[in-house]
């Protein structure tokens, strides 16, 4: 994650990574989000759906709990969302 894949792009110096993992039979995805250099305290924190390179998906994943690095969690995703997840 950095400013510059954001739509539109920006020169923020916050970076992070997720690191996850998901089982098909229960749906469960699960993850570690793990962030630095932010401009401020996080508010809020969420997975997004599919959409094109220059296109700004919908939230489909919130994150809840504690957003201070790491945030840890998991969800049982939607049928749709595993068809979205695994057509990448």
């Amino acid at each position: 994650m950095k400013g510059s894949f954001e739509v539109p792009a920006n020169d923020s110096k916050g970076t992070g990574t997720v690191e996850a993992t998901f089982d098909t039979s229960s749906k469960k995805l699960l993850w570690t989000v793990t962030y630095a250099s932010p401009t401020g305290a996080a508010t809020a924190a969420h997975f997004h759906g599919p959409a094109g390179v220059t296109a700004n998906a919908p939230a489909v994943v919130p994150l809840s709990g504690s957003l201070m690095s790491p945030i840890k969690g998991d969800a049982t995703l939607t049928d749709v969302q595993v068809s979205a997840l695994l057509g990448g």
